[in-house]
């Protein structure tokens, strides 16, 4: 339905147009958020550049300060509680060293909205991980990167098919059977007010 990209640059707006073609998706930088809070309404999907896009240099996000002040903007607070209260977020492509994401995910998990079901996709089996993803409320679906033909990680394929898997899973859980009381063994029904107490 929408994704928050920390990147400057416009890989996410390229990659939907051209996967999606006919979706028209709002696209807009983290300091406009409060502006576009009407999209999360309806049904339009929306790329929000959190940290600004490349072309804008007044939208760049890049300092401690600048995440500072854009994290305390009472619009900005208020989209991204609104994010993560009514949808479900999969994060992907973030560490917990990254206080841009984590921190701000830390103070939202703190507060007392009840935020839902959120997960974290990594390849990260570390203390730190899990630590971090338990503080922040996030499940950990995790994946083993692949070595490719050079030596490197190859961390494309194994996630392209988790992804798949997630999207076609479905479940096959057997039906339970009713439960059919046994109310020929009473004696008699106590009375509403009985009940009641």
């Amino acid at each position: 339905r929408g994704m928050l990209t920390l990147n400057l640059d416009s890989f996410a707006t390229r990659s939907q147009r051209r996967e999606r073609p006919s979706e028209d998706a709002a696209a807009f930088v983290g300091r406009d958020a409060a502006d576009y809070a009407h999209v999360l309404a309806s049904a339009r999907p929306f790329i929000a550049n959190l940290h600004g896009v490349i072309d804008s240099q007044k939208s760049w996000v890049l300092t401690k300060s600048e995440l500072s002040e854009l994290v305390t903007t009472p619009g900005y607070k208020a989209f991204i509680s609104f994010v993560f209260s009514q949808m479900t977020v999969v994060c992907c492509g973030i560490s917990v060293e990254d206080s841009a994401a984590g921190g701000f995910l830390h103070e939202l998990s703190k507060s007392s909205l009840d935020l839902g079901p959120h997960f974290w996709i990594t390849d990260r089996t570390d203390a730190a991980t899990y630590g971090w993803s338990a503080d922040a409320g996030l499940g950990v679906i995790r994946y083993s990167p692949e070595r490719n033909t050079s030596g490197a990680d190859d961390h494309s394929t194994p996630l392209a098919n988790l992804l798949a898997d997630l999207r076609n899973f479905v479940s096959k859980d057997e039906v339970a059977r009713p439960l059919m009381p046994n109310v020929s063994s009473l004696e008699s029904i106590p009375s509403p007010r009985d009940l009641l107490s």
